[in-house]
């Protein structure tokens, strides 16, 4: 289960749905439109503008270890992920 929360208040924004394995990693878009999550070895997309929806928008599968790493470029088209 991953939580969101905003720090200086403790207000829960959303849990994520279980369902997905163990959070490791997120990140935020610049433009705060997109939630990418490390989970497991995979990452999911989930859109974001009123918090996410019930399911992700995309999966993004081919690591073969945990995702230990995400950032978006400054422009936000471009995703990096890494796992070890």
């Amino acid at each position: 289960v991953c939580d969101i929360e905003i720090v200086s208040t403790g207000k829960r924004l959303r849990t994520l749905p279980r369902g997905y394995g163990p959070t490791y990693r997120l990140a935020w878009s610049p433009d705060g439109g997109l939630l990418a999550c490390g989970c497991g070895a995979d990452v999911r997309l989930w859109p974001w503008r009123d918090g996410p929806g019930d399911a992700p928008a995309r999966f993004l599968r081919g690591h073969s270890s945990i995702v230990t790493y995400l950032a978006f470029s400054h422009t936000g088209r471009l995703l990096s992920s890494c796992a070890w």
